[in-house]
């Protein structure tokens, strides 16, 4: 970056510096960013002063990059349109200068489009502070601008597309909002990229990324590729649409995207070992969100699925969920399965693993009364769902609570369907506290693994311990209460 003689600045009181040339102007506007509840502390002045700078070096080719990146992540401080936030002083301040600095990026918006193809992620970052901001200094130059951007991007965007760059994608729905700019004319450049002769992975990118909420036009492009190519592994149309329709519920809003590429991905992978797996997998265990489990523990499920002459034991995960977070588990689901195979070669005892996916508690009645039929008594249970002490939820309107342990009869005839002293792992926050599910199921006879607070799971691990198998869990935040029949181990 291109200096004058620069003073000493003492990082400690970034705050109080004034800039007078670019690095120190991006240093400010960096202490800035990172200082959260701090940013009262820096005065209006010095900021205008450090965005005038970099305003000023947007024409000097060796300081464009650092200038750019900064006064775009100042922009990126004015809250999203859609996005729900708590209104304070501090964040009222960082609007105001992210408003400062937009008025900067507008005005430039010709000399970043030069500088930066769009497929680069700085004129993307560009693009989205102009339309997505909540604010109201986008006035008309403002409008003219972003219309002028996407009419001379056109070009760029669809070389992304045919090169199957996530942010081509990200822009399409800007076009698809704008008649006049010609989203139509991208068709053929998004049909290539999803072409069956195309690159797998780019091809599941491509559709996952069209599936990402955002513009219904995108979105309806994006459901028909998704057809297109879950069909060639059985599925029919109504059961792709349960499919879409599972993996919309089970990722926040904004990582929807990632939802559609980690399913996709774990099918495609799945399949070329295994054809027809997928399928057989959701038709036989309700399993829609594959991308939650390691692929070595599907094909494993699918190749001893008529096994009835091992242990085993069952996973029965949600099929929604709000917040994505059983896509987190992938990990200590493969230490469990790791962890089997070891005592198989070490002990020559083999235990299966099961997973199903249930969207309420009468499908994990299910799941558990047909494993006993099929397989005969389960050996252990892990089982997922946003819980409470007192609770675990496996859909927005079905939750197993403590009084339906205390007053149901029909829980009561479940735990005839496991071994002598099975343990039940509970993956859900809370429910391992005192006096509440956890403690209170351990008391129909088995050991109960449960958390005392909202966390996730880091190790689910598996032991033989004389010649029973011995299932430890250990929780993010190290709260883990075991119950045996009752009594807290």
């Amino acid at each position: 970056m291109t200096e004058s003689t620069a003073s000493v600045i003492d990082y400690r009181k970034i705050h109080e510096h004034t800039p007078t040339t670019p690095s120190e102007a991006v240093d400010v506007i960096n202490g800035f960013i990172g200082s959260h509840k701090d940013r009262l502390l820096f005065s209006i002045s010095n900021m205008e002063k450090a965005i005038d700078i970099l305003g000023n070096s947007l024409g000097v080719p060796a300081d464009y990059h650092f200038a750019s990146t900064s006064l775009l992540r100042l922009a990126q401080l004015i809250p999203k349109k859609d996005e729900e936030y708590t209104e304070t002083e501090s964040s009222k301040y960082a609007k105001e200068i992210g408003e400062y600095a937009l008025r900067i990026v507008a005005c430039e918006a010709h000399n970043i489009k030069e500088n930066f193809p769009l497929n680069q992620s700085i004129s993307s970052m560009l693009v989205e502070v102009l339309f997505d901001r909540d604010t109201e200094v986008i006035d008309d130059f403002v409008k003219k601008q972003r219309v002028w951007l996407l009419k001379n991007s056109k070009d760029d965007v669809d070389n992304g597309l045919r090169q199957q760059d996530t942010n081509a994608f990200d822009l399409l729905k800007y076009y698809a909002k704008y008649d006049r700019l010609g989203f139509e004319s991208f068709r053929e450049a998004i049909d290539k990229a999803c072409d069956p002769e195309a690159n797998e992975y780019g091809r599941i990118n491509c559709i996952a990324w069209l599936n990402k909420p955002g513009e219904l036009r995108t979105e309806i492009i994006g459901r028909k590729k998704a057809k297109e190519y879950l069909s060639t592994f059985g599925y029919s149309d109504d059961e792709i649409d349960g499919l879409a329709r599972v993996w919309r519920r089970s990722q926040e809003p904004k990582e929807l995207h990632r939802a559609f590429a980690d399913n996709l991905r774990c099918i495609s992978r799945i399949e070329k070992r295994r054809p027809g797996i997928a399928k057989r997998l959701t038709d036989q265990f309700g399993i829609k969100c594959f991308g939650r489990y390691p692929e070595d523990v599907l094909i494993e499920q699918n190749d001893f699925a008529k096994d009835s002459d091992n242990p085993y034991g069952i996973i029965i995960f949600p099929s929604e969920d709000y917040n994505g977070g059983f896509y987190q588990d992938v990990d200590a689901i493969d230490e469990l399965f790791q962890d089997l195979y070891v005592i198989n070669g070490n002990h020559g005892v083999k235990f299966n693993l099961r997973i199903y996916e249930s969207k309420d508690l009468l499908q994990v009645g299910k799941a558990i009364v047909g494993s006993n039929r099929k397989w005969g008594k389960i050996s252990f249970l892990l089982i997922g769902g946003h819980g409470s002490q007192n609770s675990i939820s496996f859909a927005f309107d079905s939750q197993l609570t403590k009084q339906n342990i205390l007053d149901g009869a029909g829980i009561k005839r479940i735990s005839t369907y496991f071994v002598d002293d099975p343990t039940v792992g509970l993956i859900s926050c809370s429910t391992g506290k005192k006096s509440g599910i956890g403690h209170e199921m351990s008391k129909l006879g088995a050991t109960v693994i449960g958390p005392r607070s909202d966390t996730n799971v880091d190790i689910i691990a598996a032991h033989l311990v004389g010649g029973k198998l011995d299932i430890n869990i250990t929780y993010s935040k190290g709260t883990t209460s075991k119950y045996r029949t009752g009594v807290l181990d």
